[in-house]
């Protein structure tokens, strides 16, 4: 959860809160102190934090305490005129940033970062703003000009204000994360960390940073950056292979090459591709960079399934194969023959599970949860002993009739 996303005026509710790490409190208390310094000098609201109690989290096997902490920042209103979304303008192009419950003209997705609708001066800037007035008229001015648009305001104070609950914004994120030590590498490289979001995936599940909030556990976005960058004497890192830099490159090339072709784009995908095609990651945005290989997982899998559906169209569908609990590749009874279709890894109670989805040379699909990476390659074909788990339809995949396959083993 975002405590502040953009210049708006906010507060938290109050059922709303954080849980942060025990380790990381103090160093959040400090941070909030030096900001507080700040509002002051600027005549703003301080930020206040409240302490609701302590719980404690059982995570990888280890109990961690996390302190709830709710956090209150107020900025003052726009008057006439109201904040809806900002622009960070990146070397790939625009990352956009919404004000929940707004929607942005797909106008900005490519305006200029030279453009102030206000001033009409011409020259770089690295962030905008977007403002919408009551009649609907939208206008893209700099951070300089937001001043024209506050009325009788103070606009030091209004801007002031917008770049203290900015830090905050992102202190919060950092220190919930168990990971936090205090700072992070500044440069990163595109490919390298796709490589180890990769290796992060196959071991341990895809966590987006909105799940790492709600769970407790660190998301798959900063363990990779640990991942990349560690600290020393960690001796838990996940060591890359040779097939998680090709399906980085893989997916770099998606998010470059072929997700630009897609007709209709959301807003999410459009951050994609021009997150994507940087060689290097701007830390706020490294939730998104990470997303790509998970992003790219899905389409590959949609893309398969499509290729498959369509090949198959004039042909029989799935149908069951064999009975709940019997066993292929053993005395008498041949092995499966089949084919890799898609392996999408998920995290859950149990650890991390690769959902291994196949298809015999009949057209019958078949999935497998392989707590292991086996190393399988899509499109490949492989034959496998295993006992028949059950028999379901597939809501993932048109509802086709599967097999669910367990105790499996490659031969």
């Amino acid at each position: 959860m975002k405590l502040i996303e953009l210049l708006t005026e906010t507060e938290l509710e109050d059922n709303e809160y954080f849980e942060i790490p025990a380790k990381n409190i103090g160093y959040l208390k400090d941070k909030i102190a030096e900001l507080n310094k700040k509002a002051s000098k600027i005549g703003a609201m301080p930020i206040v934090i409240h302490e609701l109690g302590e719980i404690k989290k059982r995570i990888d096997d280890v109990t961690h305490r996390f302190i709830k902490v709710k956090v209150i920042g107020k900025s003052p209103k726009i008057e006439g005129w109201r904040l809806v979304g900002a622009l960070d303008h990146e070397s790939g192009g625009v990352v956009i940033r919404v004000v929940p419950g707004e929607t942005l003209p797909p106008e900005f997705r490519n305006t200029s970062p030279t453009r102030c609708d206000h001033c009409n001066t011409k020259r770089d800037r690295v962030n905008s703003y977007i403002v919408v007035d009551d009649r609907g008229e939208y206008k893209q001015v700099g951070r300089s000009c937001l001043k024209n648009f506050l009325g009788h305001a103070d606009p030091s104070k209004i801007i002031g204000t917008a770049s203290m609950l900015n830090v905050l914004d992102n202190l919060i994120g950092a220190v919930s994360d168990s990971e936090f030590s205090g700072g992070r590498n500044s440069q990163i490289p595109m490919k390298e960390y796709l490589t180890h979001v990769t290796a992060v995936i196959k071991a341990m599940g895809w966590v987006p940073k909105s799940m790492a909030a709600q769970t407790g556990k660190t998301s798959t976005a900063d363990l990779a950056l640990s991942n990349l960058f560690p600290t020393p004497g960690n001796n838990d890192r996940i060591k890359p292979t040779e097939q998680d830099e090709q399906t980085a490159e893989s997916a770099m090339n998606w998010v470059r090459n072929i997700l630009p072709n897609k007709k209709t784009m959301s807003e999410y995908e459009h951050n994609l591709v021009v997150i994507g095609a940087n060689e290097y990651i701007n830390p706020k945005h490294l939730g998104f960079a990470a997303s790509i290989v998970s992003a790219y997982n899905r389409a590959t899998e949609n893309e398969i399934n499509r290729k498959r559906e369509a090949e198959k169209q004039a042909e029989n569908p799935s149908n069951y194969v064999g009975e709940v609990g019997q066993r292929f590749g053993v005395k008498g009874v041949p092995p499966l023959d089949l084919q890799l279709l898609a392996v999408r890894w998920i995290n859950t109670v149990y650890g991390s599970t690769g959902i291994h989805r196949f298809v015999d040379r009949n057209g019958n699909f078949f999935v497998w949860f392989a707590s292991s990476d086996l190393g399988l390659e899509r499109g490949n074909w492989y034959k496998i002993a295993a006992s028949v788990k059950n028999h379901e339809l597939d809501k993932y995949n048109n509802n086709a009739k599967t097999t669910y396959i367990t105790r499996a083993k490659v031969l």
